[in-house]
């Protein structure tokens, strides 16, 4: 077992304690976007994860951000555009949101 899938089966475990953690859920999506397939399998399950640490905290500019990022990856221009601008809204000054 490598150590990418060791951390991936890591994350598995996590959001299986701790199911209500939007932490959680983008870690385990962060982990696919960098060290999945690469195919649209992979971003499409980020693109799940991502959701779900939305829906657990709508505040999380993070959330969104990635989220916005996966849809751009997935070649949705229009849902990337909407989770970006609701990452701005959340957090109109975080320099690092406004840079995606």
């Amino acid at each position: 077992l490598g150590r990418l899938e060791a951390a991936r089966r890591c994350l598995d475990r996590a959001v299986s304690v701790a199911p209500q953690s939007e932490v959680t859920w983008h870690a385990l999506a962060m982990w696919h976007l960098k060290h999945g397939d690469q195919g649209s399998e992979s971003v499409e399950q980020a693109v799940r994860y991502l959701e779900r640490a939305a829906a657990l905290n709508p505040r999380s500019p993070v959330c969104w951000q990635a989220l916005g990022v996966a849809h751009l990856r997935l070649g949705r221009v229009a849902e990337a555009d909407a989770a970006l601008e609701r990452a701005a809204r959340v957090a109109p000054r975080n320099a690092h949101v406004l840079q995606a």
